[in-house]
């Protein structure tokens, strides 16, 4: 079949109903992004048209396979080990010393990743950390890894790659936390069984009322992340981020993400991840976050 035609109707309908289930806006440029990834599931569900596909997953529960296929064809993951490496260097260099400076001669570093994507990001911090902490024997670490793409999620834990995806890992992360792929898997790499205890993926939609987490983390990673909602959405995340954060506690942004409502939480950095030292939004901010749907 061909789908080339999406209305106004539709295409705001599917935008609206993607906006209330994960908080991600649709600008729209989008339209084609849309035609293209929802073709397969028009083809799946037998479906003639967009419109007639959105009042299909519209009348289904937020739970339902096919809505949550929906959310995942529209998501963007684009990621890679390593990427924006000053985060990394920073987190090595000057972020975890300070952490473990105050925090005595054992504890244990705790990190989200909150975006993990097909998991790359995740395994990149976790391959750091084991190299940092290798100076600090009293210590240890946990990183919950999340997304809100089922597909993704199932990838990242698996952590089978090709060869060329780890070109960006420097060579001894690549001996010591890869193993080779062989018959089937030749060309391809799987992360070692050591490491994979440090990291625990997990589903996680950031626009839930639901940020119940069980403790607090030092280190939160959201990069790339808020340029895919609009400003109310990005208060909802940053306020939930700041709720789970120690104090202090530390965030790294994607490089090229700068709205002015990140200073209205984080108002010092480290390097290049922004510092959360406790300081509460002024009554102006919380009012506006009241306002939020």
């Amino acid at each position: 079949m061909h789908y080339e035609h999406l209305s106004d109707d539709a295409f705001y309908a599917l935008r609206d109903l993607l906006l209330r289930d994960s908080g991600i806006y649709l600008a729209d440029r989008c339209r084609p992004l849309v035609i293209q990834r929802l073709r397969k599931r028009l083809d799946v569900t037998g479906k003639h048209g967009f419109w007639d596909y959105y009042q299909h997953v519209v009348s289904l529960d937020p739970d339902h396979p096919e809505r949550i296929a929906m959310v995942n064809a529209l998501t963007t993951n684009r990621t890679a080990f390593f990427r924006e490496d000053v985060h990394f260097r920073d987190l090595k260099d000057k972020v975890i010393p300070t952490i473990v400076g105050t925090g005595g001669t054992s504890g244990v570093l705790r990190v989200w990743c909150s975006a993990c994507s097909t998991g790359e990001e995740a395994w990149s911090l976790a391959m750091l950390i084991d190299d940092a902490l290798r100076l600090y024997p009293g210590w240890k670490a946990e990183i919950d890894a999340t997304d809100i793409n089922t597909d993704v999620l199932k990838r990242a834990q698996a952590g089978i790659y090709p060869n060329e995806a780890i070109e960006t890992v420097p060579e001894e992360y690549r001996r010591r936390h890869f193993l080779k792929g062989f018959g089937r898997w030749s060309g391809h790499v799987r992360i070692a069984s050591g490491l994979k205890e440090m990291v625990r993926f997990s589903h996680f939609n950031l626009s839930s009322d639901n940020w119940g987490f069980s403790g607090k983390y030092h280190v939160v990673f959201c990069r790339n992340l808020l340029i895919y909602f609009d400003p109310c959405m990005q208060r909802r995340v940053l306020e939930g981020i700041r709720s789970v954060l120690t104090t202090p506690g530390w965030l790294a942004l994607g490089l090229t993400e700068s709205t002015p409502i990140i200073r209205e939480f984080f108002h010092a950095e480290m390097g290049s991840l922004l510092l959360h030292e406790g300081r509460r939004p002024s009554e102006k901010v919380r009012s506006t976050l009241t306002r939020c749907p």
